[in-house]
């Protein structure tokens, strides 16, 4: 069966239009950073209906993977235009001074801090923008000491960024966005950080401080890589709280495989902190990786 001139002419066009659709019908209303396999999968469905509607009027492979392509363009020029326009003009945010490319796409933001010096950025924003400032298409930035009770004093009811979601599948008290059980996690940590509690620590950790003197003492005239010392010693420090018992890390000098895993992990959080839909994608093959190890 053949198709149509006429069909053929409008199938990009209707691909286009699909694409605004699905700006203004879906991913426009909610969060979708964790649901990024399910788009990609999805897409990847569509795409092979798509095929499979093509290969009815036309038996040749390369002329439906040409125009399975033209049409995945189209559809990708009508989604991503509609975005682009909705954030830079319609946006809620869109009165807000800041980076145009910002306000279209964060991985603007990922692109300028990919060697992990997003504090640098911020100053330079700061310094040409104000106080208030748009870095995302959904998000402001407050560069006010009164931001921190604003946005996180006691009785506050706004919701965590999105970024507390990296962990996901996993969460605890720290890494949640679920208030009820930030309650509930937070309830069992306060018993063990109450007045009495603090002063059963309070001997160990200063054995650990005299432990931590030693340590540096021991590198007599010879530079110090601090930054791994004072790991050893904040590792030890978390294990009498939460173990009763230290790592043995600051004494040893020796570096736990935890401390190695969260060097890596924070490698990949600097540039993609603030794309946390792209660091999602990437956790399962993390895990992978260090079993693997």
């Amino acid at each position: 069966m053949a198709m149509g001139q006429g069909q053929q002419q409008h199938l990009p066009i209707l691909a286009f239009a699909a694409g605004v659709a699905v700006h203004h019908g879906i991913f426009r209303h909610g969060e979708w950073h964790l649901h990024g396999p399910h788009i990609i999968a999805s897409h990847i469905v569509l795409g092979a209906a798509t095929a499979y509607y093509l290969s009815r009027f036309d038996d040749a492979l390369t002329n439906i993977l040409g125009q399975l392509a033209v049409l995945t363009v189209a559809y990708l020029t009508g989604l991503f235009s509609s975005m682009s326009i909705y954030r830079l003009y319609f946006h809620r945010l869109s009165s807000f001074r800041g980076p145009k490319l910002a306000a279209v796409t964060k991985l603007w933001h990922v692109w300028k801090v990919k060697d992990s010096t997003n504090y640098l950025l911020q100053q330079k924003i700061h310094e040409e923008y104000g106080t208030i400032v748009r870095t995302g298409p959904n998000e402001i930035t407050l560069f006010h000491p009164a931001a921190f009770d604003l946005l996180d004093g006691f009785n506050n009811e706004t919701t965590r960024d999105v970024w507390y979601d990296i962990v996901r599948p996993r969460t605890s008290a720290i890494f949640t966005r679920d208030k009820m059980e930030h309650k509930v996690g937070r309830k069992f940590w306060a018993q063990g950080l109450n007045s009495k509690a603090m002063n059963d620590y309070y001997p160990r950790i200063l054995s650990l401080v005299r432990e931590l003197s030693r340590c540096i003492g021991t590198f007599d005239q010879n530079p110090v890589d601090i930054d791994q010392v004072m790991s050893w010693y904040s590792w030890d420090v978390m294990g009498e709280v939460l173990f009763g018992e230290d790592f043995n890390l600051t004494k040893s000098r020796v570096t736990h495989p935890g401390i190695k895993h969260r060097d890596r992990a924070l490698a990949l959080a600097g540039p993609l902190g603030d794309a946390i839909w792209i660091a999602l994608l990437g956790v399962p093959a993390y895990a992978a990786c260090g079993e693997s190890q």
